[in-house]
């Protein structure tokens, strides 16, 4: 089997950050709401959508740049050195990305189910970050289980 050349590498490590920071921005989107309505001084003066938009905007923007990235570097290589990555070799990356997920969801979902009670606080607004590590060990799940399908989706895209 031939190696495939760094640059296709890099291309996948790329779009796979790029995945990584989704789930991130997914997950810790919930928690930043949790956070900033807790605030009072922000919710009194209604900001805290706008802070939240800008949040979520950078993190889109950040994702887009990255897989934009990716692309350039998949565009710079001839078409002579250009070898597709194997749908196994994706599927081994998308399938340690889905473990990575769904370790740390659930190292992490014990401590946040016990304490998110405060006193005084809405159930949703101590909800919220257990309600996004279930979501990232959803992904990370997903990610395991259908791998296979997941890399013909990255490759259709990249195509």
């Amino acid at each position: 089997m031939s190696k495939p050349p760094r640059k296709t590498l890099t291309a996948l490590a790329l779009r796979v950050f790029a995945l990584w920071l989704l789930a991130q921005l997914i997950v810790n989107s919930a928690q930043f709401v949790a956070v900033i309505t807790a605030l009072t001084g922000l919710a009194e003066h209604s900001l805290y959508p706008v802070f939240f938009l800008a949040f979520f905007g950078l993190g889109i923007l950040a994702i887009w740049l990255l897989w934009r990235l990716s692309g350039n570097v998949l565009s710079s290589i001839g078409e002579d050195d250009q070898q597709p990555l194997p749908q196994g070799t994706q599927a081994f990356v998308l399938q340690i990305l889905g473990v990575y997920f769904l370790v740390t969801a659930l190292a992490y979902l014990p401590r946040h189910v016990v304490f998110s009670v405060p006193m005084g606080m809405e159930w949703w607004k101590s909800a919220m970050p257990a309600l996004g590590l279930l979501l990232k060990g959803a992904l990370g799940l997903a990610l395991v289980m259908r791998a296979p399908a997941w890399a013909k989706l990255l490759t259709k895209l990249r195509s």
